[in-house]
């Protein structure tokens, strides 16, 4: 058996999906992808997203 488990987490797989609007996230500042920039920058999205 595994040693350590209690280090472990387990999470199953996302389903992927579509997003119903475009999302535009800053890497560097929002690693997380937390903060949808879409909408306060709206040429950015549409260049990189169509």
């Amino acid at each position: 058996m595994w040693e350590n488990t209690s280090i472990w987490t387990c999470a199953p797989g996302a389903i992927p999906e579509v997003p119903k609007t475009d999302e535009l996230y800053n890497r560097k500042k929002d690693q997380f992808q937390l903060n949808n920039l879409a909408d306060q920058e709206p040429d950015i999205a549409k260049e990189l997203c169509h």
